[in-house]
């Protein structure tokens, strides 16, 4: 079950990961344009 837990953190860590990097990528490419929520 750790391992299991181990892994589930991981991957939640990955996905705020992606989150924080596509918010960047928004925000790079909003400069100038409509901002998104």
């Amino acid at each position: 079950m750790a391992a299991s837990n181990h892994a589930v953190n991981i991957f939640r860590e990955l996905q705020v990961t992606e989150r924080a990097q596509a918010i960047v990528r928004t925000h790079d490419a909003g400069i100038g344009g409509e901002p998104r929520a």
